[in-house]
């Protein structure tokens, strides 16, 4: 009885120190970039973006929006009409 406590004393520390090393990579419904999931984009845009919010866009890459404009991570402004395109 001693024996089996024990075994199931360990198992309990590995299955709870295991289960702690951060975010779980298939909760993200976009991409990961340096530990930071990003969405991935969806037109029309959530209507509360707030500035700095980033997006993972197909063929931009990750986006952010920023002073009222869709930058790509190069600072080219992505315009409506080039996300709708897509």
């Amino acid at each position: 009885m001693k024996t089996s406590s024990s075994i199931l004393l360990v198992l309990g520390f590995i299955l709870a120190f295991s289960s702690c090393d951060g975010d779980d990579q298939g909760t993200c419904s976009g991409v990961y970039s340096e530990g930071e999931c990003i969405p991935d984009f969806v037109f029309p845009p959530i209507d509360n973006v707030v500035n700095g919010q980033k997006f993972y866009h197909d063929t931009y890459g990750i986006m952010s929006y920023k002073n009222g404009n869709w930058m790509a991570e190069d600072a080219t402004i992505i315009t409506e009409n080039e996300l709708l395109i897509e």
